[in-house]
């Protein structure tokens, strides 16, 4: 099937009246012009960037920043989503984060336990270790028992262990809460980051086009709630037969119309053919780029039309394409059919490649 054709050019009367044998006839003789075949194609216009913007998280449209129309610069807050367990949860980290600090006090009473049992052990042994010293003179002045000596050397040894058991416990309490309060700092630090991704922000400079929720209503995060994109440059998504998808490829130059713009023309190029055929409408999707003169004004959805030009032939041959009938054309001449090879056509006309000459006439076919 051949593809709907570019109509920019100004279509030449060629058809002459003739009476012949008490009939009439539509008679031509093939000239030389340029030709360009097109493929149609209807699109929407949209900035570059576009996009609508969602919460990460669910929850309620707490804040809106911004109105239509307005141009954001990067990091500008866009809305505000408030989230209840979001601010449970900070609320909690905070909780936590105070417990910790309070145990992490030098002068809390959990940190004091292990301190008084440290110094308690501390003091057992230093007492035994005196104990034990003095007894031991005593011995080598051939006084007391060495049953008594055993067991001073033994109740040593056990305060000894209790004494360095509890500087552990201590070591370990004090290492316990002083990492708990590192952890609960991170908490809530993770915490409060959540609690700030809820404070959606321009990621790039934008237009306003819509605000599609108002403040209050639930947001999840598959809901749209600002569109934007570029506050200068557009690209058009156009929708194409897919019975031309051969016809398209990417960097053919475009040329837009649209009722909203009268006669004025845009030019543009295929920036992306998708190849994906859509099962609602038998459609390729594909991307160009649209020259705008700056003080163009736009709307972001605007329908325009495209024909995007896939072959220009300078000085073909051509006749009017009613003149053609199955690849075969009829001689004035001759009376019958004649087998030619065409190329290109657009609206109105078609190129002959071969099988006949500027010099012979036509018959346009019953």
């Amino acid at each position: 099937m051949q593809p709907k054709h570019f109509n920019q050019y100004i279509i030449l009367l060629l058809s002459l009246f003739l009476a012949s044998c008490g009939s009439k006839e539509f008679i031509v003789k093939p000239i030389r012009k340029d030709i360009t075949q097109a493929v149609y194609a209807s699109g929407k216009l949209f900035p570059l960037e576009y996009r609508k913007v969602v919460s990460s998280l669910p929850g309620y449209l707490d804040k809106i920043y911004v109105s239509v129309g307005d141009t954001v610069e990067v990091g500008d807050p866009l809305f505000k989503v408030k989230n209840e367990s979001s601010e449970f949860a900070v609320r909690t980290a905070l909780n936590n984060l105070a417990l910790a600090q309070s145990y992490a006090s030098s002068n809390s009473d959990y940190l004091r336990t292990f301190k008084k049992e440290l110094q308690v052990a501390k003091e057992k042994y230093k007492l035994d270790s005196l104990q034990f010293i003095r007894y031991q003179g005593l011995r080598k002045d051939n006084a007391g028992t060495q049953q008594q000596s055993d067991n001073l050397r033994t109740q040593l040894a056990v305060s000894k262990d209790t004494y360095q058991k509890a500087d552990a416990a201590y070591l370990a309490a004090l290492q316990k809460t002083n990492t708990d309060l590192e952890n609960a700092q991170n908490a809530v630090a993770a915490a409060k980051s959540q609690q700030s991704d809820f404070v959606i922000k321009a990621t790039s400079k934008a237009v306003i086009f819509d605000i599609l929720l108002k403040e209050g209503e639930y947001c999840a995060p598959q809901i749209p709630i600002v569109e934007m994109g570029s506050p200068t440059d557009y690209e058009v998504e156009l929708a194409i037969d897919e019975t031309d998808l051969n016809f398209v490829f990417k960097g053919q130059q475009v040329v837009f119309s649209s009722e909203a713009f009268g006669e004025t023309v845009f030019t543009g190029t295929i920036k992306q053919v998708y190849p994906k055929i859509t099962a609602a409408n038998k459609s390729i999707k594909a991307t160009a780029t649209i020259q705008l003169p700056p003080a163009t004004k736009i709307y972001a959805g605007s329908t325009i039309e495209a024909n995007i030009i896939y072959k220009t032939v300078k000085g073909a041959l051509v006749i009017p394409k009613i003149f053609v009938k199955t690849d075969s054309v009829m001689l004035k001449s001759e009376k019958q059919f004649r087998r030619v090879k065409t190329g290109v056509s657009d609206v109105e006309f078609i190129e002959i490649i071969s099988g006949i000459s500027e010099t012979d006439e036509l018959v346009k076919p019953k």
